[in-house]
C-alpha cells in the first residue's frame, strides 16, 4: 500500500468497510462460520489501510510546515517544556546562571580542617 498513490488506500478502506457492514448483518442474520470468521481479516486490513493514510498526511505535513516559521503544536519538537524555554534566546538567557550562583556553587562544597 505504501507504493501506491495516495487514493489507492481510501478506495480500498471504503470497500473493506462495506464488506465489514456485510459481515454484520449476516452474523445478525446467523450466517455461514466462514464469513463470521472474516470479520477479523477486514478489520486488520482496514487498520493497515489507515495507517497508510495517516502516513501519507503525515508526510503532507510536514512539507507544508518545512521552512515556516509558525507551525501548530503537534509539529513542534517533543522536548520538555522547561527544554523548549532553553532553546528560546530570550526565555534561555534567563535561566542560566548568574556569575555570582555558578560561583557559590562551585566553591561551595569546601571543607576546612582545624590545625592543632
Amino acid at each position: 500500500l505504501q507504493g501506491k498513490d495516495e487514493e489507492e488506500p481510501l478506495t480500498q478502506l471504503n470497500d473493506q468497510k462495506l464488506e465489514q457492514a456485510q459481515c454484520y448483518v449476516m452474523k445478525v442474520l446467523g450466517e455461514n462460520y466462514f464469513r463470521l470468521c472474516k470479520t477479523d481479516v477486514v478489520s486488520k486490513s482496514m487498520a493497515r489501510a489507515m495507517a497508510v493514510i495517516s502516513q501519507y498526511q503525515e508526510e503532507n505535513l510536514q512539507k507544508f510546515y518545512k521552512g515556516r516559521k509558525h507551525k501548530p503544536l503537534e509539529r513542534w519538537p517533543k522536548t520538555t517544556r522547561c527544554w523548549r524555554c532553553m532553546q528560546n534566546k530570550r526565555k534561555g538567557s534567563l535561566r542560566r546562571r548568574t556569575i555570582k550562583k555558578r560561583n557559590k556553587k562551585l566553591y561551595f562544597p569546601q571543607r576546612f580542617t582545624v590545625g592543632a
